[in-house]
């Protein structure tokens, strides 16, 4: 599952609203030796954040609302002419700097904080048609370089506690308490969806609507070889108050396990649930958090066991090799960035191939990873070499013909 726009919503929030209150203090604080421009820049530790934390888009947009919103709130037409030319420039700098890969941190912010006051030199010689503030210029290029520098520091330990904040999970919280927490939503969601009946029309009118928007799909589903590769296509069909296309992966993953296991390409209908079946059998027994963190993975194995297959699964990575030695479907579930848990959580198929392991849905776009040797191999090639296991499941033929074989 990848970081769905609710997430992405409320961190943007955070970084707006903090913009906006270091504006308002900023405003609050009087101008250094009487030189009118010279500012802290204290709403620059914001802006370099987002640039460092969640790229140029978002450090751009948290720029432009923030000056926007604190002209108006605490500022006038000047002001915001000011403030535009200004913001805007140092972001644009910034970013080009981190870009170029050549600059700390420091570097980068100090550079923001020259331009900024460049920017409203520069302005303000534009609307008052003169040159003759230029005197301002080199004692706004010294405090903006001071204060830059100071931000730049600032904003490098912030930084870094963030990213340390990110990665606690992963480092820090063993695998089986993840599968824990995750099966703990579920029982908490099934013991809630029990004791009342009053979501019980709005779940069928979801899963008629499911029904209907699936045959957008089925074309592509069978031009993929019965396999579901296009996740990211999926936002018309819900899974519980969320969509297939955020939180579905996992929900994937067992149609495209089954649909290798029954082996019947040429019509997936044929043994394989449809993805509205499965859709509205986890949201009964498996779903999290009403599907904002997707399925947990022993709900997975539960399903699978219970339709007759052979399940097995490990929490413990290093094992993964050994277990999947002779298995021939997978499900993996892993961190998508093991020093990042904002990154969030991913689940893929693996089937087994005659030129290695294959790994299904791995983007949500259609792309898949083929003729890999192992699944340790599988996990140094996902998330850009930054991912981490959590979970196997190793699926099995029939326990009947498991049974049989014995």
């Amino acid at each position: 599952m990848k970081p769905g726009k609710a997430l992405l919503t409320a961190q943007y929030g955070m970084l707006l609203a903090l913009a906006l209150v270091l504006s308002y203090a900023e405003s609050q604080v009087p101008a250094f030796f009487a030189v009118p421009g010279m500012k802290l820049g204290l709403t620059n530790l914001v802006v370099l954040t987002a640039l460092y934390m969640r790229g140029w888009k978002s450090a751009l947009a948290v720029n432009a609302l923030r000056i926007v919103l604190a002209s108006v709130l605490f500022g006038n037409g000047l002001s915001l002419a000011y403030s535009l030319a200004g913001g805007l420039l140092s972001c644009l700098v910034m970013i080009l700097m981190k870009a170029s890969g050549r600059f700390r941190i420091v570097t980068v912010s100090a550079a923001g904080g020259v331009c900024h006051n460049i920017g409203q030199i520069l302005t303000a010689m534009l609307l008052l048609d003169t040159d003759a503030i230029l005197w301002y210029l080199p004692v706004l290029w010294f405090s903006g370089l001071a204060a830059g520098l100071a931000i730049g520091i600032l904003g490098g330990e912030l930084v870094k506690r963030l990213a340390r904040i990110g990665g606690f999970i992963p480092a820090h919280v063993g695998n089986p308490a993840v599968i824990g927490a995750y099966e703990a939503m579920r029982r908490c969601g099934k013991k809630r969806r029990g004791r009342s009946d009053r979501g019980a029309a709005a779940r069928r009118d979801a899963r008629r609507a499911n029904d209907e928007n699936y045959v957008n799909h089925e074309a592509a589903i069978r031009d993929s070889g019965g396999y579901i590769e296009d996740q990211l296509a999926y936002g018309d069909m819900t899974y519980g108050r969320t969509t297939v296309a955020k939180t579905g992966c996992e929900i994937i993953a067992v149609f495209n396990v089954l649909t290798y296991l029954t082996r019947r390409t040429e019509d997936v209908s044929a043994g394989v649930p449809s993805l509205p079946a499965l859709i509205a059998a986890f949201e009964e027994d498996g779903m999290a958090a009403g599907g904002h963190f997707g399925t947990a993975p022993s709900a997975l194995a539960d399903y699978l066991e219970k339709a007759g297959f052979a399940v097995s699964m490990t929490t413990t990575v290093p094992d993964f090799d050994r277990a999947a030695a002779d298995c021939g479907a997978m499900l993996l579930t892993f961190y998508n960035d093991r020093s990042d848990i904002r990154q969030e959580i991913h689940t893929v198929a693996v089937t087994r191939e005659p030129d290695g392991l294959t790994a299904h849905n791995v983007t949500g776009d259609g792309r898949r990873i083929t003729g890999v040797p192992s699944v340790s191999a599988l996990l140094g090639r996902l998330g850009g070499g930054r991912a981490e296991g959590i979970s196997l499941i190793c699926v099995g033929g029939s326990r009947q013909d498991r049974d049989n074989s014995v």
